[in-house]
């Protein structure tokens, strides 16, 4: 699964895990906070 936001935004599940490659910590926040309230 991967998912794209804004061009520069990916992460990925793995193993249960889930793991994000992000350009700012303030939209690697907000992407958590997204995905977490999601699932």
């Amino acid at each position: 699964m991967v998912e794209r936001a804004n061009g520069s935004v990916t992460g990925y599940e793995k193993g249960g895990a889930y793991c994000v490659c992000f350009t700012d910590q303030r939209t690697a926040d907000a992407f958590r906070a997204r995905w977490l309230q999601a699932t």
